[in-house]
């Protein structure tokens, strides 16, 4: 009984991987089809941090062959990082 349970235990771990994201890099350039969203999903991060660190404005319009900044800008000296910033470190796991 016990091995039937470590078994099923066990089985649930492995579904629980998801699939794996690759890592974002620095910068990313746009591509046919992109959109802020389907770049934050590939990546894990949110379209709308994304917006906010390449200034795009709310209609979240981009061009093919822009390049997107996937990482938050460095603070200026004495800047503090927002909430939204520090959580954005955390990557999202889907399980």
């Amino acid at each position: 009984m016990a091995a039937a349970l470590a078994l099923v235990f066990l089985l649930g771990l492995t579904g629980c991987g998801g699939e794996r994201r690759p890592s974002a890099p620095e910068v990313y350039v746009v591509q046919k089809g992109d959109t802020l969203y389907s770049i934050g999903w590939r990546y894990g991060l949110d379209y709308s941090q994304l917006a906010r660190w390449n200034g795009i404005g709310r209609d979240y319009r981009i061009e093919v062959g822009q390049r997107l900044r996937l990482r938050p800008p460095p603070l200026a000296p004495g800047q503090r990082p927002e909430w939204s910033e520090l959580l954005s470190c955390i990557p999202v796991r889907w399980c």
